[in-house]
C-alpha cells in the first residue's frame, strides 16, 4: 500500500516539474517574447491665462410671475455688468431659474415675523416664493504678473458679488424691520438650499499650446525610451520594436484641480519616438490662485530580444 501511493506521489511531482519547466519564460522565450512597459513624464506649469467665475442671483416674493419678471430683469442687467467688468462676451452663461418654495414650517414663522405692528392697516404677503439662477463668465489674465493677477481677481470678485446681491421682487418698506427679519430667514434658508448665493466660485485654466504639448511628449517619450533600454542591459536583453504607446496628462501639486479637458489613448507612434500631433483643445484647471502643473506621461511597451555576442 504504501509502495503505492508512493509511486502515486512521484508521478505527481514529476507532472507537477515538466508542467512548471514548460510553463517558466524561458520555455515559452519562443513563442511570448518577454517585454517591458515603462513610464516617462515632463511637468508643465505656468500662471494661468483666464478665470471663470460662477455665482448665483435670487429673487424672492408672493407672486411667481412677479418674481419670474425681476429675475429675467435682473439677469439682463447682470449681463451688462460682466461686459463691463471685461468678462468675453461669449462666455457668458445664465442658466435656467430653479424654483423653490419656503417649507410649510419656515413659512409659518416669517409669516408672523412679516406682518405690520396693530394700528396699521394691511398686511406684508409672505415671500413663499424663491428663484435662483446661476450665472458665470470667464476673464483673460494672459500677460499679466502674479501681483497683477491677484488685484485683477479681487476687483473681479467684488464686482461681480456687487451686481449679484440679494433682492425682493416687489416694494419695500424701509422701515418694516420685521418683515426683513423674515426675508433674512427666507435668505438663510435658500443659501442653504443653493449654496452659492452671496459666494463667488473660481476656477482658473490655462491652455496648454500644441507645440508646448509636443516638446513635453517627446522629452517623456525620451526618458522612458531610456529606462527600458538601462531595464534590458541589466536583464542581458535590448530593445525590439515599439508594441504599445499611450500618454497620460494629470493634475499635480492641487487636490482641487480637475486636470485637462481631452484625454488621449493609443498612438501608433513608432519606436524613434513620437510624431508632432496636433491638438484641438487642452486646458489644464484648479480652483486655487498659482501656477497650474500638469504631469504629461508616457507609457510604453518594448519587445525584448536576447543581447548579441
Amino acid at each position: 500500500m504504501k509502495t503505492r501511493n508512493s509511486r502515486r506521489a512521484l508521478v505527481l511531482l514529476t507532472g507537477l516539474a515538466t508542467w512548471m519547466a514548460v510553463a517558466s519564460p524561458a520555455a515559452r522565450a519562443g513563442d511570448q517574447p518577454l517585454s517591458v512597459t515603462v513610464t516617462g513624464s515632463q511637468l508643465l506649469a505656468g500662471l494661468p491665462d483666464s478665470v471663470r467665475a460662477t455665482t448665483a442671483i435670487q429673487e424672492k416674493g408672493a407672486d411667481l410671475k412677479t418674481v419670474l419678471a425681476a429675475l429675467r430683469q435682473r439677469g439682463q442687467e447682470i449681463h451688462k455688468s460682466l461686459l463691463t467688468l471685461g468678462a468675453e462676451k461669449e462666455s457668458i452663461r445664465l442658466s435656467e431659474p430653479i424654483l423653490r418654495r419656503v417649507p410649510p414650517e419656515l413659512a409659518q414663522q416669517t409669516s408672523m415675523l412679516a406682518q405690520r405692528p396693530k394700528g396699521l392697516r394691511g398686511k406684508r404677503k409672505q415671500d413663499d416664493i424663491v428663484l435662483t439662477t446661476t450665472v458665470s463668465a470667464r476673464w483673460p489674465l494672459a500677460g499679466a504678473d502674479v501681483d497683477a493677477q491677484i488685484l485683477r481677481v479681487f476687483q473681479l470678485e467684488k464686482g461681480l458679488l456687487d451686481a449679484a446681491k440679494p433682492t425682493r421682487a416687489g416694494k419695500e418698506d424701509p422701515d418694516d424691520e420685521e418683515g426683513d427679519q423674515a426675508a433674512q430667514m427666507t435668505r438663510h434658508w435658500a443659501q442653504g438650499e443653493e449654496g452659492k448665493i452671496g459666494a463667488v466660485d473660481l476656477l482658473y485654466s490655462r491652455r496648454l499650446g500644441g507645440d508646448e504639448i509636443d516638446r513635453a511628449l517627446k522629452e517623456a517619450f525620451a526618458r522612458a525610451r531610456a529606462s527600458a533600454e538601462r531595464l534590458a542591459r541589466a536583464s542581458g536583453q535590448t530593445l525590439g520594436k515599439l508594441v504599445t504607446l499611450r500618454e497620460l496628462f494629470r493634475p499635480e501639486g492641487d487636490e482641487d484641480s480637475s486636470g485637462v479637458d481631452a484625454y488621449r489613448g493609443w498612438q501608433p507612434w513608432s519606436a524613434s519616438g513620437p510624431e508632432s500631433i496636433s491638438l484641438d483643445r487642452e486646458e489644464a484647471t484648479g480652483k486655487k490662485f498659482g501656477p497650474l502643473r500638469i504631469r504629461v506621461c508616457v507609457v510604453v511597451t518594448f519587445d525584448l530580444k536576447p543581447a548579441g555576442p
